[in-house]
């Protein structure tokens, strides 16, 4: 037994230091409910950790670019329905406008409505807006078999993006703005550029439709990578309430006995010196 240092204290002490560290860092673990709350509790996964954290961040933005593209592709497939309807109306007004049982005042009646309607498609074309940007008249175009295509990231990666399509369809350039009922030669002629019109028109919306179905489909893929890189996450950087309450549990109970043992331990000098003035009695 030795009196100047007491080994059996000494020992005793560092487990119980070490039963506080681990039941501190049981109870940081506990309130913020992550394993890894600094680079030094584990090395290894913490670059994972901060890889997958940019990964999900990245496509959850990438989700938002995909929501974004999806509601302007509806704004625009909704304002050329509308489009496509007035086209119909104006196809009824032509025909109306070509049978020989009206008058020249009829005629004229006809023609005034046609114009106005001309100018409805007009407007909306030019009007129809998303975040500021317009949508059906597109500056760059003048054929719509030829649209103007903007890049649009819908992924976290470099490279997954998609083509977005921008269409023109001003009166101009779908072949309506200067239709003539008045005369016959006219009214035939209006009949073939409305139909031109229509066909146009149809072919873009459909082309939105198949885009549409595109971006859901991304939409979906998204959802699920992102679910796999937050598990993934999760995984590494949560951590296990329960176990950590059990460590909590163990640790105290091992505060608590070495606490209790130390103050037997510390007795020994004490008794050692009891010892020996029996001794020298």
């Amino acid at each position: 037994m030795r009196i100047n240092i007491n080994m059996k204290s000494l020992g005793i002490y560092n487990g119980y230091k070490k039963s506080i560290t681990e039941n501190a860092t049981a109870m940081e673990r506990i309130s913020s409910g992550s394993k890894l709350n600094s680079a030094k509790d584990n090395p290894l996964k913490i670059d994972q950790s901060e890889k997958l954290k940019m990964q999900i961040r990245s496509l959850e933005m990438a989700s938002k670019n995909v929501q974004d593209t999806t509601s302007m592709v509806q704004t625009a497939d909704t304002a050329m329905g509308t489009i496509s309807e007035v086209l119909i109306r104006m196809k009824e007004l032509v025909v109306k406008g070509a049978s020989s049982t009206n008058t020249e005042y009829d005629k004229q009646v006809i023609q005034t409505e046609i114009e106005e309607l001309t100018n409805y498609i007009e407007d909306t074309a030019n009007n129809t807006e998303f975040n500021g940007n317009k949508i059906l008249a597109n500056a760059n175009v003048t054929d719509n078999n030829k649209p103007f295509y903007m890049e649009m990231q819908t992924g976290s990666n470099v490279g997954d993006s998609m083509m977005i399509p921008f269409f023109n369809v001003s009166s101009k350039v779908l072949g309506i703005d200067t239709l003539d009922v008045t005369t016959e030669d006219g009214a035939a002629e209006a009949l073939k550029n409305i139909d031109k019109a229509l066909v146009n028109v149809n072919s873009c919306r459909s082309s939105y439709g198949a885009i549409q179905g595109r971006l859901e489909t991304t939409a979906e893929i998204i959802s699920s990578g992102t679910y796999v890189y937050e598990k993934s996450s999760s995984d590494i950087n949560d951590a296990d309430i329960a176990l950590e309450m059990a460590e909590i549990a163990r640790t105290s109970i091992l505060m608590e006995s070495a606490t209790a043992m130390m103050a037997q331990s510390n007795n020994f000098p004490k008794d050692m010196l009891n010892i020996l003035a029996n001794l020298r009695k």
